[in-house]
């Protein structure tokens, strides 16, 4: 066994194994011994120590019982992860993680807003009396359910996600006289998704993006909304990856 999982915490795993899958369990085991691991560590660690899955879906589960599922059906639209974990709390006192409340939606298929792979997606998305994106008019604006504001470009045949930007980037390419690239990541360095500033706005690349979730992810958020700390973690992936380019040529 891994040194770093007690047998305490082996045994918690069999324990949650009887009754949730591996994505809701992760989350009660986190929360019980202050970890962070995520559901493919969680996962290995099980495997490792030969506890094999007995239930697999969410369908049903003690976790989130039919009201409260009833309830992310019916609110869903238009709210982040976090506001609706808010709303779910603030109804049932029933608290919820906004990780949680993502996988819970990933895993039934809930759709409620901007998918930045597939462009607008509206299947099961609004509730009565919401616009459909073809129906909007050009400039328009919105919020996904990530909390960010988009606004529409353009209108064409068919809606894509070319059709619609979220409306930072389309500020940030104005700021800088500049087109972005797919693949550019614009961030707001205090984590204040309406705070468009040309000083709040910084590009940088995915592996940047990856290296300062990564940071946060393993030593806490408590500064996660300093900006002069996401710009830093940003200049030392940058530089670090500088370096070891040079030293292999």
């Amino acid at each position: 066994m891994n040194r770093k999982y007690t047998d305490e915490m082996i045994a918690y795993m069999k324990e949650l194994n009887e009754s949730y899958p591996n994505r809701e369990a992760v989350h009660i085991f986190n929360k019980k011994f202050g970890t962070d691991i995520n559901v493919a560590r969680y996962r290995d660690v099980k495997n490792r120590n030969g506890i094999k899955s007995k239930i697999k879906h969410l369908r049903g589960s003690k976790l989130y019982p039919p009201e409260i599922q009833d309830y992310i059906k019916n609110n869903v639209a238009g709210k982040t992860n976090k506001e609706l974990a808010a709303m779910i709390k603030n109804e049932f006192g029933v608290e919820y993680t906004p990780t949680q409340l993502c996988d819970y939606k990933k895993d039934h298929k809930i759709r409620s807003g901007w998918n930045p792979q597939k462009g607008w997606t509206n299947s099961g998305s609004f509730k009565k009396g919401s616009i459909p994106m073809n129906k909007k008019q050009v400039g328009e604006l919105y919020y996904d359910t990530d909390g960010i504001l988009m606004i529409k470009v353009s209108n064409t045949e068919k809606e894509t996600r070319f059709n619609v930007k979220p409306l930072h980037r389309v500020i940030y390419e104005m700021q800088h006289n500049e087109e972005l690239k797919p693949e550019d990541y614009i961030i707001f360095l205090d984590n204040n998704k309406l705070n468009f500033s040309e000083e709040n706005l910084m590009k940088i690349s995915q592996q940047e993006m990856g290296a300062i979730n990564s940071y946060f992810r393993n030593n806490g958020e408590e500064n996660k909304d300093n900006p002069d700390m996401r710009k830093a973690l940003a200049y030392i992936y940058r530089l670090r990856e500088l370096t070891e380019g040079g030293s292999k040529k």
